[in-house]
């Protein structure tokens, strides 16, 4: 299962040390509510963890597109 990190510098720091990837939110400001940069995030993984202060963010940054057949944990 292949599962990426949405959140901040520790938990950036935290998922690179076990070998898991991680994006910030730079990272996610990047996509711009690209819709095909973002499905082919939400193809690429099948579940994502995001932090606490990150989950309402989410929305507001990537549209709804990483919603759309997607699950978050």
């Amino acid at each position: 299962m292949d599962y990426s990190i949405l959140g901040d510098q520790h938990d950036l720091d935290r998922a690179k040390h076990h070998g898991i990837d991680a994006m910030s939110t730079e990272d996610l400001k990047k996509l711009n509510k690209n819709k095909k940069l973002i499905k082919k995030l939400a193809r690429k993984y099948d579940a994502f963890l995001a932090s606490d202060g990150l989950i309402k963010q989410i929305p507001r940054l990537l549209g709804p597109g990483l919603s759309k057949g997607m699950s978050t944990i």
